[in-house]
């Protein structure tokens, strides 16, 4: 009698390419109070989509400081995405998150890099208003591939002449 050994089918998830020399799609600044939703965003992240995601619980390197950490995080990320809610607004470290992001922003001179999501009705941080949010208040069906979408799409460089031509018809 013959035995037949079946292999076991391995797969592997294959990580979409990270542009621009970044070793990660997005760095995702939250509460601590929001850590166990946020997993779950990183899990179907990763798993769902392929993204390669910086969070902060598991990627900070211990004994550096706080704000290399942060530094390090959103400059070798493409995107960075705040979860907002009231616990973030309260958050001194949350907030220079936010600050940093918008430097960061303005010194490579790139538009859609920044990815707000409204976790709960709560108060938008002045810097982020200019920005579209996502609404992640409703099921993560719905919002979840919007925000891959966002994630996945190129940031654009920052033209000097439009934006002086919206402050000038303003």
């Amino acid at each position: 009698m013959a035995t037949v050994v079946e292999e076991e089918e391995h797969y592997s998830v294959e990580r979409k390419m990270v542009p621009n020399g970044k070793k990660f799609h997005v760095f995702i600044s939250y509460s601590e109070s929001d850590r166990s939703w946020v997993g779950t965003v990183i899990q179907h992240l990763q798993n769902d989509y392929n993204f390669k995601c910086f969070e902060h619980s598991a990627d900070f390197n211990p004994g550096r400081k706080i704000t290399e950490n942060i530094e390090y995080a959103m400059s070798n990320s493409v995107k960075t995405m705040f979860i907002l809610t009231e616990e973030y607004n309260k958050s001194y470290w949350c907030q220079y998150e936010v600050e940093f992001a918008i430097l960061k922003l303005l010194a490579e001179m790139k538009e859609n890099v920044i990815i707000p999501v409204l976790k709960e009705e709560c108060e938008i941080p002045g810097y982020l208003r200019p920005f579209t949010y996502i609404n992640g208040t409703r099921d993560m069906n719905v919002w979840l591939p919007k925000l891959a979408s966002a994630i996945e799409a190129e940031g654009e460089h920052y033209n000097h002449e439009l934006a002086l031509n919206r402050v000038k018809d303003a």
